[in-house]
């Protein structure tokens, strides 16, 4: 999670963070199970040393 300097909003890495957070308070039974999503987000990464800022 990366936090937005002087706000008190974050940016997510990948969409499995807020996906986790569907079945938070649930316990789930066996019956129930598998469950399958699909998720889809604008991934926020912060760049690993210089590499690939020139091409951005």
């Amino acid at each position: 999670v990366y936090s937005i300097e002087g706000s008190d909003q974050c940016l997510i890495g990948t969409a499995e963070i807020p996906v986790g957070g569907i079945h938070i308070d649930s316990i789930l039974s066996d019956s129930q199970l598998p469950l399958k999503y699909v998720a889809f987000s604008h991934c926020f990464r912060t760049e690993a040393g210089a590499a690939g800022t020139a091409t951005r």
